[in-house]
């Protein structure tokens, strides 16, 4: 069985409160779960590629959805 997956790109002001009504929307009637992929953050060195993640996990945590960095 093939699984029906979807994907928000989001940037630019992402894990803000903006955010939630299309979050949710994608993640209805699906797990509440999320990756969460920092990657433009990335050349920027450790510490910003972990602030984002972390910044991240406490967004998808306030709204009850399981983050995966």
């Amino acid at each position: 069985m093939r699984a029906n997956r979807r994907f928000l790109l989001i940037g630019s002001g992402e894990f803000e409160p903006w955010s939630e009504e299309v979050e949710r929307a994608a993640l209805e009637g699906r797990p509440p779960r999320v990756a969460i992929c920092p990657t433009a953050s990335a050349p920027e060195g450790d510490g910003v590629f972990d602030r984002w993640a972390r910044m991240g996990t406490e967004h998808y945590r306030v709204v009850g959805v399981e983050p995966v960095v």
